[in-house]
Parts: structure tokens; sequence; C-alpha cells
């Protein structure tokens, strides 16, 4: 099997130890020169003539992936395992049952529409005066999710304006906002199984959070059985709130980043199952 990789998604886990006590072999993407990187990699393992026991994975942030469906280099592309249409939250949030959900009911709203004072009213209305939280509904995650009270909610809108390039037509998802636990959990997904799973935070970790808690992977076995037959490979990101274990959202497979806490070696082993193949060992 070839592991493709970029280190701002490994994030300093030894993932070439684990492909070498595999006895496959490693790709590592230059990020500083990522378009010529990936095509030199691509004509490697293109001319390494693959079979169907031999096949590849590459695990790269979600711009670089996206940027290969345009390059058209074919070997690499076919180890992106992240699909646009079923990671969109507006098609994935119909499979799941609303009380799973973290924010089962959002409304969509192009980002040119977010200053109208209509839509203000509208979301106001629905949510109350707490404030929202706004992410795109895209996977491919044009600007980063952000919570806003309405004091600040002009203010910020101006201020991601300024970082990211947003389209005015970039489809965007308003939920209630809302107080988490600092610590969330990243499930990896392979053919319906969880492979590995780690703790996150954009804060310190405490140490008592290392490990989920009780009702967090039964919840997510739940999830994988409504998720049967429309994606099986896939990340699941989850929170501990008052009413229980909650999804926050799906991610792509090999487009999420590692986090410290996870099995690199399990994560690993469990991919050839993807192709029907027995895990390695």
């Amino acid at each position: 099997m070839h592991i493709v990789f970029q280190n701002e998604i490994i994030r300093g886990q030894d993932i070439s130890s684990a492909i070498s006590s595999l006895g496959w072999q490693g790709h590592q993407i230059e990020t500083e020169r990522f378009s010529h990187s990936i095509e030199d990699i691509d004509r490697t393992l293109f001319k390494t003539a693959l079979d169907p026991n031999d096949p590849i994975m590459v695990f790269a942030g979600i711009r670089l992936a996206s940027h290969l469906q345009y390059k058209k280099l074919t070997k690499v592309q076919s180890g992106v395992i992240a699909d646009q249409a079923k990671l969109t939250w507006s098609s994935y949030a119909t499979h799941l049952p609303n009380d799973m959900l973290l924010n089962p009911f959002g409304i969509l709203f192009p980002w040119g529409y977010l200053r109208d004072p209509m839509t203000v009213r509208t979301v106001k209305k629905a949510f109350g005066e707490d404030g929202v939280f706004i992410r795109p509904n895209s996977p491919w995650k044009p600007f980063a999710g952000f919570d806003t009270t309405w004091d600040q909610y002009a203010h910020n809108l101006s201020a991601y304006e300024q970082l990211e390039a947003i389209d005015a037509g970039e489809i965007c998802v308003l939920f209630p906002r809302k107080t988490l636990d600092v610590v969330e959990w990243r499930f990896w997904i392979v053919a319906g199984e969880i492979a590995t799973y780690a703790p996150y935070s954009w804060s310190t970790l405490p140490d008592e959070k290392r490990s989920p808690p009780a009702d967090m992977i039964p919840a997510v076995e739940k999830a994988i059985r409504y998720l049967d037959g429309y994606e099986d490979s896939l990340v699941i990101d989850m929170a501990d709130t008052p009413n229980g274990a909650k999804i926050v959202e799906l991610n792509g497979l090999t487009t999420s980043g590692f986090y410290d806490g996870m099995d690199v070696t399990a994560l690993l082993s469990s991919l050839p199952a993807m192709f029907g193949l027995p895990a390695a060992e």
C-alpha cells in the first residue's frame, strides 16, 4: 500500500514509522512546492503500475485535496477519501436523527445575504438574541466556522471577509450560538468500524479528558449504522453536552487533521478493509 501524506495534516504524529512497520511505502508532500511535489508523486505511482492489491491513500489538507481534481492527477486523486456531496452539511444531516446532531436545525443563506436586515430578523426570530454560529455548508470549508453575538455580528463578517476570499454566493448554515465543553473528540471510521479516536481542544487539554465519555462510543456506533449505505469511511467529530454525546460534524477520512492520543498504526492497519482486503498486521 502507498501512503501519501502532508505534514500539516499529520501534525507531528509518527506516520513514517507506522508505514514502515507495515511494510508499505510512504510519500511525503512538500507543502511549500506542493503542486510540483504532488505531480512528482503521481508520476512515481503511475510508473509503479499498481495492482488492485496495492492501493493508495492520500492524507492531505482540504485545499490540496480539492486542488487535485483540477490537476487531473488520477493516481493521487484516487487516494483522497472525502466525498464533497456526502459531507455537505445539508446532505448528511438528513441521514441522521435530529437528536444525534449537535445542531439539527440550520438556516441556509448565501454569504452575500448575511447582512440583509431581513436575514437578521429571520434568524433572530428563529434562534433568539444570544447570537449565531456560522459555518459553510460545503465540507471544503472556504472559511472556518465561527460564533458571534449580535452586537459583534457585522464586525465579525467584515473581519472574515478580510481574512478569506469568501464568494458572495457561498452557502452558509446558521445555527443557534451554544457554549460547548472545551474538549471534543474525533473518531476515524474505516469500512464501517471505529479505527481510532482522540480528543482535541482549542485550549489546554485537561488530563481528566483523555478518555471519551461513556456514552460517546455507543453514539458513534449508532451513527455508523444510520450512515450504512451512505458513507462508511469518514471522520466523525463529537461533543459531550448536558443532553449526551452529539455529532458536531462529519469530515473526510483523509482530509482531517491528526491529534495526539490517536493510534496511527491502528488507523493505517484498518485501511485495507476499504478495498476488501484483510487488515494489515
